[in-house]
């Protein structure tokens, strides 16, 4: 933790401890109040020797705040970091640059913070932080203003700074630890290790924070409900739009789209980043549109389905694209793991026009990549690089089934399965 006590602020204080110092002037702080009968000595003697301290505080914290142009955090920080300091509002809490104490030192008197490294202040002010070792050192100093506001006041903050420091020194008198070893500071390294870990998941791929990802869909300008309602819709074109919010950097977006009896297939998008879908359904019955949104942080991303039951009625618009037999598996591949198979089923010497179940597996783990009814003969997978993979086409309607073993590489493959006719396995069930 690059924080240090100030030395001068320590001699200070051993002095005001060893001392017997009268207070100048008859005021004494409300923190160092202790409503002493008046021929209580000792009690008064206390209460001065408080305001004392206090008023070394004070004259240590003006030399060293002197000139300093104080900052208030950047919106998004407050956004993604309020949730994790309640008991503080973190609009309420300054820092500055300040070298009147030793390098790297931060010093936070209550809601101020005096940090002594101009760049750290210069990427806080601009919400550019990315190392690890700088958020923490922010949410150390920030959970000492919660302490001071936790107690209510500055004074009070102060007093428990004094008190927690003699008492620490006094157990132990080893001005190398003396700081780290106060109770307080152990509350800050304890809340700065616990928020470090919980934005890990707000943090973009230079490290950056960003607000929490917020995902909306909208079908023709209309949003759609959250519920999982099924809305029913003609077959006419549809216009579905991903709202986005929460990156610091654009995201990608994928779509996909399951019509009946099938298994999602890839889609494009259209628009700024992808976020549009023209969709125009071709046949009756339910289907699921699924946008998947990704970060360049593979930690960061959401998706959501939405299903859509496409009435009989209406008319495919000019040029409508016919069904694609295109299948993606039911399990999430990363991006620079996928290489695409394509399968042409023969059948008496053409591709084959009836629908033919189809299962494709890694051979080696068992993975189900798809299971999938193609229509016309044709089918394009999407499976791992560098994989044995087991092609199964299911017997039935008067032909055999048929197994083939295809080594893929980096790059996409073809492949051609011919059904000889007969009965028999292997068969291929679609779940």
């Amino acid at each position: 933790m690059r924080a240090t006590i100030s030395i001068a602020l320590f001699v200070m204080v051993l002095i005001a401890c060893q001392a017997t110092l009268t207070a100048q002037g008859p005021f004494i702080s409300p923190a160092c109040k202790r409503n002493c009968n008046v021929s209580d000595g000792s009690c008064i003697a206390a209460e001065q020797t408080c305001q004392v301290k206090l008023d070394l505080y004070n004259t240590y914290m003006a030399q060293l705040s002197a000139g300093v142009t104080m900052s208030q955090l950047p919106q998004l920080y407050i956004d993604v970091l309020q949730p994790h300091y309640r008991a503080a509002d973190l609009r309420s809490w300054r820092f500055g640059f300040s070298d009147r104490q030793p390098a790297n030192n931060a010093t936070t008197d209550c809601s101020n913070t005096y940090f002594n490294n101009r760049s750290f202040v210069d990427k806080l002010r601009a919400g550019t932080l990315t190392d690890t070792s700088d958020f923490s050192w922010l949410f150390h100093e920030m959970q000492h203003f919660v302490q001071c506001t936790r107690l209510g006041s500055r004074g009070a903050y102060a007093k428990m700074w004094f008190d927690q420091l003699e008492t620490t020194f006094i157990q132990n008198n080893n001005l190398a630890t003396l700081h780290d070893r106060m109770p307080m500071e152990g509350d800050a390294d304890a809340t700065a290790n616990t928020v470090v870990g919980a934005t890990n998941g707000s943090r973009d791929s230079e490290g950056r924070l960003f607000r929490a990802i917020s995902l909306e869909l909208l079908r023709n300008h209309q949003i759609i409900p959250t519920s999982g309602a099924i809305a029913s819709i003609t077959q006419t074109l549809q216009l579905i739009t991903a709202r986005v919010t929460g990156f610091s950097t654009p995201p990608t977006i994928d779509w996909s789209i399951k019509r009946p009896s099938q298994l999602f297939a890839p889609a494009a998008g259209s628009g700024t980043n992808g976020t549009e879908l023209q969709w125009a359904p071709n046949e009756a019955g339910t289907h699921q549109i699924r946008v998947t949104v990704n970060n360049a942080s593979p930690t960061n991303g959401m998706s959501r389905i939405v299903s859509f039951n496409v009435l009989a009625a209406g008319q495919l618009p000019p040029g409508a694209p016919p069904p694609q037999d295109v299948y993606e598996n039911p399990t999430v591949i990363p991006k620079l793991q996928q290489v695409r198979l394509l399968v042409t089923v023969q059948r008496g010497g053409q591709t084959a026009t009836a629908p033919i179940n189809v299962c494709v597996i890694d051979n080696e783990t068992q993975e189900v990549y798809s299971r999938a009814l193609i229509q016309r003969g044709l089918g394009t997978f999407t499976v791992r690089k560098n994989r044995s993979i087991k092609v199964i086409i299911s017997g039935g309607g008067g032909f055999r089934g048929v197994q083939r073993i295809v080594q893929m590489g980096e790059a996409q493959q073809q492949i051609t399965i011919t059904q000889s006719s007969g009965t028999g396995p292997p068969f291929c069930g679609i779940s």
